[in-house]
């Protein structure tokens, strides 16, 4: 199953969107561990072409419906679906962006000069592609206006403020 996704998800391009979408609702699912990883799948390579974010977005948008959402295996908690794992994963990849794209003393003892040049320039198209992503989401109203608010007050500085709905 990972490396039928992965083989459609490398062949994306804005002229078989709609194909490669299909393609990939039909592929079954039968745990929410396969289900996790078709959503990381698709946001990882979102975000290594952001060039195609529209595309990826768009093909999110249209499958967030389209899978199965698998219950949790304990009582009381809420069902897993392609929605809430697409939530958790940019939450955890936000909470990862570091504070500084300076090198840490680590890294620049750790790494040549072109090393590190090429290190926080690939950090600076991660971070820049998880904030296009995230813009995506929202315009398609799939990322809720309290969660933009809050990347927005994180990104200024303002750590732990309530932002209103």
């Amino acid at each position: 199953m990972e490396r039928k996704v992965r083989s459609l998800l490398n062949q994306l391009c804005l002229g078989n969107f709609k194909t490669t979408t299909d393609q990939l609702a039909r592929i079954e699912l039968h745990s929410a561990c396969e289900l996790e990883l078709v959503v990381r799948m698709i946001f990882e390579m979102a975000l290594a072409k952001p060039h195609l974010g529209n595309a990826y977005s768009n093909m999110i948008h249209a499958l967030h419906k389209r899978y199965p959402e698998f219950p949790l295996k304990h009582d009381g908690g809420k069902a897993q679906t392609f929605h809430r794992i697409l939530l958790n994963t940019c939450q955890a990849e936000f909470e990862a962006v570091p504070t500084s794209l300076s090198p840490t003393q680590e890294e620049k003892r750790k790494h040549s000069r072109d090393q590190l040049r090429l290190l926080m320039s690939e950090r600076k198209d991660r971070i820049h592609a998880l904030m296009k992503l995230i813009g995506l989401l929202f315009i398609k109203k799939m990322m809720a206006v309290k969660a933009i608010g809050q990347v927005v007050n994180d990104l200024i500085g303002i750590k732990d403020t309530e932002v209103p709905e």
